[in-house]
Parts: C-alpha cells; sequence; structure tokens
C-alpha cells in the first residue's frame, strides 16, 4: 500500500461511524477534515484539495485510468482497507467518495462474471453489488470499535413520475440498493447549502440509521450550521 501525506482514542461510544451525502459543493470533504488526527482517506474521487497540506491526513489515491484494473485495484482497496483498520496510528479512516467507488465495485463484479469491464451490468451483476454492501456497509464499518469512519457520497435526487414523490438519497447504480444504503449506518447525515449568497451549509443529522430525506422535508434529529467535528460532538453529546 502507497500512501501518500498530505502533511487519546475515545471510547467506541462516542465513534461516529457516518455516511455523509450531499449535492456538490456542499463542503462534505472539508466536514470529513476536520475529524480527529491521524487520518486515512481512501480517495475514490481525486479532489482532495482542500485536505491537501493538512498535517495528520494520509491517503491513498484508487482511480483505475483502464477499466480493465478495476479488479485489481478493487482488491487493493479492501487490502488497505483492513491493514488501516488494524493499524493504531489512525483515528479516522475515511471513504471519499462512495459514488465513485460505487463504479468501481460494479466494474469489478462485472469483471468476476467473466464479462469486459465496460460490459452493461446485469440484474445478477447488481445482486452481486447489492450483497457486498450490506455487508461491508453494514456490518464491516458498523464493527469498527477503535476509529471513526466517514463515507462520502454525492446526492441523487428524484420524482417519481407516477406518484409525485420527492426523494433524496445516496448517488448510487442499482435501484433496489440505493434506497437501502442510509439504513445500513448507524449514523446518517445530509449537507445541504441554505439557499444564500453566504456560502453556508447545514448538516442535517440522524443517529438511527433511516434515510433523512424522503421528501422536500428534511427529516432527521437536528441539524447544524457550518459544522465541524466539534460542532456535531458537541450537539449529540448534549442530546445524551
Amino acid at each position: 500500500m502507497e500512501i501518500e501525506s498530505t502533511a487519546d482514542q475515545k471510547k467506541e461510544d462516542t465513534l461516529i461511524r457516518v455516511l455523509l451525502y450531499g449535492d456538490a459543493g456542499t463542503k462534505k470533504t472539508t466536514l470529513m477534515g476536520t475529524f480527529p488526527k491521524p487520518m486515512w482517506v481512501a480517495d475514490f474521487d481525486g479532489k482532495l484539495d482542500r485536505l491537501y497540506g493538512v498535517d495528520g491526513i494520509d491517503y491513498t489515491s484508487y482511480s483505475p485510468t483502464d477499466p480493465a484494473q478495476s479488479r485489481t485495484m478493487f482488491m487493493q482497496f479492501l487490502q488497505d482497507w483492513a491493514e488501516v483498520q488494524s493499524m493504531d496510528k489512525y483515528k479516522t479512516m475515511c471513504m471519499d467518495g462512495i459514488t465513485a467507488f460505487d463504479i468501481l465495485c460494479v466494474r469489478y463484479v462485472v469483471l468476476m462474471a467473466g464479462k469486459k469491464a465496460d460490459a452493461v451490468a446485469t440484474l445478477p451483476d447488481y445482486g452481486a453489488q447489492a450483497s457486498f454492501y450490506n455487508y461491508f456497509f453494514k456490518y464491516s464499518i458498523n464493527s469498527i470499535t477503535n476509529k471513526n469512519v466517514v463515507i462520502t457520497a454525492h446526492e441523487f435526487y428524484n420524482v417519481d413520475k407516477d406518484t409525485g414523490t420527492h426523494s433524496i438519497c445516496p448517488l448510487i447504480t442499482g435501484k433496489k440498493i440505493q434506497p437501502k444504503l442510509p439504513g445500513m449506518f448507524k449514523e446518517t447525515w445530509r449537507m445541504v447549502k441554505k439557499g444564500d449568497s453566504t456560502g453556508n451549509v447545514t448538516l442535517h443529522y440522524e443517529k438511527e440509521g433511516k434515510a433523512i430525506a424522503s421528501s422536500l422535508l428534511m427529516h432527521g434529529k437536528g441539524s447544524i450550521e457550518n459544522p465541524t467535528y466539534e460542532k456535531v460532538m458537541k450537539e449529540i453529546n448534549n442530546e445524551g
């Protein structure tokens, strides 16, 4: 594993293992970078500009230039993730972000099915993807007891043409697994812009692993303006 550098561990019940999603420009990566250091980031987006030069942040990039490299790259990530998880050095480990990782995962399952990397995924392929996500995000990540875990994702906004229902969820492929993804995490946070010219953002958070937004109204336990790790921990601990 080639790790590149951009520059008292808490008890298990104070650790955060979260899915953080939102539209582009909502400062998801910025919030992620406020978490306890040292931090390791699995970089799938290639957009860690805000974190370059920040002391205590290491990263490894997983962005294959050739789709045929997807199997090797995917297996390398899993090996690195397990290795970093066992390291006492890091207090936080991150994936930035799952939307790009999802493309890598689908290419991997397509290749494992004996097809070309650029082949169109079929229902069995998406079934294999869903099985992996159910294991990795619902059980493996939530079982980590010695580190914070932050997984970022872009946002998918949809209006059902039959019912007119508005839904907002993390952007990944697979219509069946997409709405289920938030429920795989113990905590789900959604970043939104305030809708004015200030550049401010608001974090809506939910601690019970439920989808935050199932309509135009935001559902969750609370919200924090211009959030940081310290603000989040103070808010959550006050709820106690």
